[in-house]
C-alpha cells in the first residue's frame, strides 16, 4: 500500500511524496489536484477490515450518530465518538486521551465496556480552579478518569487566551514520552508502557507526538517502550505548516508499533474544507486476539458426551 501510494503521487506530480516539504494543501498540481472534491488526505486509506467486530465507541450508542454522505466520504457531525476495531479490550485497559474539549463520552464508552483507567491531557481547558475545569474534573473523577489541564503535547508553548483576546497564561508543550512518563493511573515506568487506547487530538500537535525521531510514539515503540492496542488520531494536515513528508510520515511510522490503519473519516464538520481526518489503527497482535475471540464465540457449543449419554439412558 505505501508503495503504491509513493508511485501514484509520484505519477500526478512528478515528485516523491516523502520529500515534500511544503504545506499539504499548497503547491499542489496536477490531474488529480483538479478533480471536484479531491481530498490529499484520502490517499491514505485503510487497509485493515475489523469486519462484525467494528466498534463505533459513543456516549450513547450508534443511534446518537448521525452520518451522511458527500463524495462518497463519510461525515461524522458528533465528534465525540470514535471508530474502534472491536469493543473487546485487553485488562488492565490503561486510555490516554490527548484534547477534551470539556467532552468525555468516547472515554465514558470505553470505560463502561472495560473498567478503564484513564488519563486526559488538554491545556486549553484553563487554569485547574477555574469553575468549568473543576466540574469537568469531577465528573471525570466519577469514573476513575484523571484530567492534567497543565502541559500539553507537541514542540514548545501554547497560550492560554481569553474571551476578550488577552493571554491568561503559557503551558508548556511535551513530548509523548515526557507526558507518559508523568501520567499517574497508567502503569508507563521507566522501562515499558501499554496503551489499550490512545486517543490523539492535538490540534497539530499529534506530528510532534508521532513522528518526534527521539521521543515520538513510533520510535517508543521501535525501541521497545511502547506498544498501543488501538490508536485514533485527528489529522490536522492544514496546521504548523505540515507537509507531505509529515504526513507520509505519520503513516510509515506506523509500522514501528505493529499498526494497521482501519478507519478513516474525513472531518468536514470540524475543519474548514475538510483539511482533517480522524484515523484509526490496530496493532496486528491485537487484531489477531479480536479474531481469536470471535471465532471461539461462533463455534457450537457441544454437550460432553458422558452427560448427554446419561440422560439418553435415564429416557
Amino acid at each position: 500500500a505505501e508503495r503504491k501510494r509513493v508511485l501514484l503521487h509520484a505519477l500526478d506530480f512528478g515528485e516523491l511524496m516523502p520529500e515534500v516539504r511544503r504545506p499539504v494543501f499548497k503547491g499542489a498540481s496536477g490531474k488529480r489536484h483538479q478533480r471536484v472534491g479531491y481530498q490529499p488526505l484520502s490517499d491514505f486509506l485503510p487497509e485493515y477490515f475489523c469486519g462484525s467486530s467494528s466498534w463505533r465507541a459513543a456516549p450513547f450508542g450508534d443511534a446518537a450518530i448521525r452520518r451522511s454522505f458527500v463524495s462518497h466520504q463519510e461525515v461524522v457531525t458528533d465528534d465525540g465518538a470514535k471508530q474502534m476495531c472491536s469493543s473487546s479490550i485487553t485488562q488492565p485497559c490503561n486510555v490516554l486521551s490527548v484534547g477534551s474539549n470539556f467532552q468525555d463520552g468516547f472515554e465514558r464508552a470505553v470505560n463502561a465496556v472495560a473498567n478503564c483507567s484513564t488519563y486526559i491531557v488538554d491545556p486549553t481547558l484553563g487554569f485547574a480552579h477555574d469553575p468549568a475545569v473543576v466540574k469537568f474534573s469531577q465528573n471525570l473523577a466519577s469514573y476513575g478518569a484523571r484530567l492534567n489541564s497543565s502541559v500539553g503535547i507537541g514542540k514548545g508553548r501554547i497560550r492560554d487566551i481569553d474571551q476578550t483576546g488577552a493571554v491568561r497564561a503559557i503551558r508548556p508543550l511535551v513530548s509523548l514520552w515526557q507526558l507518559l512518563k508523568g501520567a499517574s493511573g497508567l502503569n508507563c515506568d521507566g522501562s515499558r508502557c501499554h496503551l489499550s487506547v490512545a486517543k490523539i487530538d492535538a490540534e497539530g500537535g499529534e506530528f510532534e507526538a508521532l513522528t518526534n525521531p527521539e521521543f515520538g510514539a513510533w520510535k517508543l515503540c521501535e525501541t521497545g517502550y511502547l506498544t498501543i492496542d488501538e490508536l485514533i488520531v485527528e489529522v490536522h494536515a492544514n496546521k504548523r505548516g505540515a507537509s507531505l513528508a509529515d504526513l507520509h510520515n505519520v503513516f510509515t511510522g506506523a509500522l514501528s508499533c505493529g499498526l494497521m490503519l482501519h478507519n478513516m473519516e474525513v472531518n468536514w464538520e470540524g475543519c474548514k474544507k475538510g483539511n482533517c481526518a480522524e484515523y484509526s489503527w490496530v496493532s496486528v497482535r491485537h487484531a489477531a486476539e479480536i479474531v481469536a475471540a470471535r471465532r471461539a464465540r461462533d463455534v457450537p457449543h457441544e454437550e460432553p458426551r458422558g452427560r448427554t449419554a446419561g440422560r439418553v439412558q435415564g429416557q
